[in-house]
């Protein structure tokens, strides 16, 4: 294989090439665990291909509400070989601040952790339909005000713009590995 031009190369492309060369090599620690080039380069790759599935597009925005997890990596990794716009939100912000932040960069879709989840719900009538999809990132259990339903189905009935059309969302569990997470895809 070729070398790559470092000048011309894309982001995804130095990832797959580091990927191929030293698959086994550590690229970030988060947490105890290390992941490894290629670790994250099939992580990203599923993602961007669970995002795509899910009607997120070339172009589209797609934001990240979460403390910092190797989700951020992984997005960041999957926005680049998706030709998707990695949007970083502030899990910290209030409502009204995080409100303004969804209105300026209206994302297609939102990956949310646990917080950020229950945050989204608070503010989902006033989203006005942009933000089609939300991504529960492996929650330890169903969001508060329906325990009985799975995630994806609750992010379905509650979290539905009919402007955006029927949202969908892809639960994140963790894997029998330490710091790996493999996707699980439900159509709502």
């Amino acid at each position: 294989m070729a070398p790559l031009d470092l000048a011309t190369a894309t982001v995804a492309e130095l990832l797959r090439d580091r990927a191929t060369e030293m698959p086994d090599s550590p690229f970030f620690r988060c947490e105890r665990d290390w992941i490894s080039y290629l670790e994250l380069d099939q992580r990203s790759k599923r993602l961007a291909a669970s995002l795509a599935a899910l009607g997120v597009e070339r172009g589209d925005r797609v934001a990240i509400l979460a403390t910092n997890r190797d989700a951020h990596a992984e997005l960041l990794f999957a926005a680049a070989k998706g030709a998707m716009i990695h949007v970083p939100l502030n899990p910290y912000l209030k409502e009204d601040g995080l409100m303004h932040q969804l209105q300026v960069t209206t994302p297609r879709a939102v990956i949310a952790d646990e917080d950020g989840y229950a945050m989204l719900e608070r503010l989902w009538p006033r989203l006005s339909g942009f933000v089609a999809h939300v991504v529960a990132w492996n929650l330890a259990h169903p969001p508060r005000n329906d325990s009985a339903r799975s995630v994806t189905a609750n992010c379905s009935r509650r979290m539905a713009h009919p402007a955006a059309g029927p949202a969908k969302a892809i639960r994140w569990r963790s894997s029998s590995r330490p710091g790996h997470r493999v996707p699980r895809r439900a159509a709502c």
